[in-house]
């Protein structure tokens, strides 16, 4: 991001005021965060890329600038979501800076993940859910992607493609000496596709709504906030977060059933969407299923190698990052309870099980991550319920 004497002229000239660093709040993905005092009294948040990566030209999607692309473009069209998204201040196009809201000190849903009580915590699920599906609806009422897209494609770089069938493909190599990619399987996986391009449900998703991605608001409302990888998309790829529980999140856990349910049912309210419950959980199932396909092709090979069952406890956390051994267990077990009722994708649940017993042949049991510190002493069923 440079100096701390060229951060504080060129924001305080794009803000045309006297500002100051105070504090560097470390990086959030592979941006550099610091929060700047002005000569009023008030803070903004400056979110930029290091020199070296905003210099870069890389296709990759995932790369520093695509991210800035991605974020600034979502949060350039949000701007009159009512609150669910930090307020964008300035833009530096030419360093990659965002000059933010500064929300302040805050808690989000991992604080109450890691916390000891499990009301308050399914609590924090709701507000959180009620956020995302406040987003997806605000997004499709609003009309919002063509704007987005305009945006997006203005800015240039690369948005990242999803397919099940992709997956499934890419991950082949690591399968096949486990478990025989059938072709039932292959039609499941294209089954999968099929749903999530269904553009009745598509709307604009930070694409990575991790518990660490959000703010509570003192009237417990929630914001979201980190949207490198935003873009448009199947919005349930949001909602299943709930079923395949945090896929790509370092606080990935099983959750109480009853907790799971009561988070749905605040996302669905909160969404509007006008279909009926068995469409709604179909949709779900397909994007659930699809989160399940893109963990065993990126934590599978790690699962397989030697350090793949070493975990990683954090005491002053209270948290113990599970083991890549661990989170395939949990994806497979969630998988097998998403389709296990749904006769297209139900192949994917028999290769699951099948999956999961080879592993287990070859490494030992298979254990799920313990439940969320707030869970642990609930009694409640971690088990996702099944859906007739």
């Amino acid at each position: 991001m440079g100096t701390t004497e060229t951060l504080e002229r060129e924001v305080g000239r794009l803000l045309r005021a006297r500002v100051e660093v105070e504090a560097y709040l470390g990086r959030k993905g592979r941006a550099v965060v610091a929060r700047l005092r002005l000569e009023d009294g008030s803070s903004v948040v400056v979110k930029g890329q290091p020199s070296s990566a905003a210099a870069s030209t890389t296709d990759d999607p995932w790369s520093p600038a695509n991210r800035f692309r991605n974020e600034l473009s979502a949060l350039s069209v949000l701007g009159g979501a009512g609150g669910l998204v930090p307020a964008l201040r300035a833009v530096d196009l030419d360093r990659q800076w965002m000059v933010l809201e500064d929300l302040g000190p805050v808690t989000s849903l991992a604080d109450a993940l890691l916390n000891d009580d499990p009301e308050a915590a399914e609590v924090a699920l709701c507000g959180w859910a009620t956020a995302v599906g406040r987003l997806h609806q605000f997004a499709v009422e609003s009309e919002l992607l063509p704007r987005w897209e305009s945006r997006r494609r203005a800015l240039g770089g690369s948005i990242e493609q999803e397919a099940a069938t992709a997956l499934l493909e890419s991950a082949g190599p690591t399968l096949e000496p486990f478990v025989a990619v059938r072709a039932d399987v292959r039609d499941a996986a294209r089954e999968v596709d099929r749903r999530l391009h269904t553009r009745e449900f598509w709307a604009l998703s930070p694409r990575d709504p991790c518990p660490d991605n959000c703010a509570r608001r003192p009237d417990g409302s929630y914001l979201l906030f980190d949207f490198e990888g935003a873009g448009a998309r199947h919005a349930l790829l949001d909602a299943a977060y709930l079923v395949s529980t945090f896929p790509t999140c370092w606080c990935t856990g099983p959750l109480p059933a009853r907790a799971r349910e009561r988070a749905l049912e605040a996302y669905r309210l909160a969404a509007r969407w006008p279909c009926d419950a068995t469409e709604f959980r179909a949709h779900l199932a397909g994007a659930a299923a699809f989160h399940v396909l893109w963990v065993l092709d990126r934590r599978l090979p790690l699962a397989l190698a030697a350090s793949g069952g070493e975990i990683h406890p954090l005491p002053e956390m209270g948290f113990v990052f599970p083991s890549f051994r661990q989170i395939i267990a949990l994806a497979l077990d969630d998988l097998g309870a998403a389709v296990a009722d749904d006769d297209r994708l139900e192949p994917l649940a028999r290769f699951g099980v099948s999956l999961r017993r080879a592993l287990a042949d070859r490494l030992g049991p298979l254990e799920v991550p313990p439940p969320h510190p707030a869970f642990r002493s609930s009694g409640a069923s971690t088990r996702p319920p099944t859906h007739h």
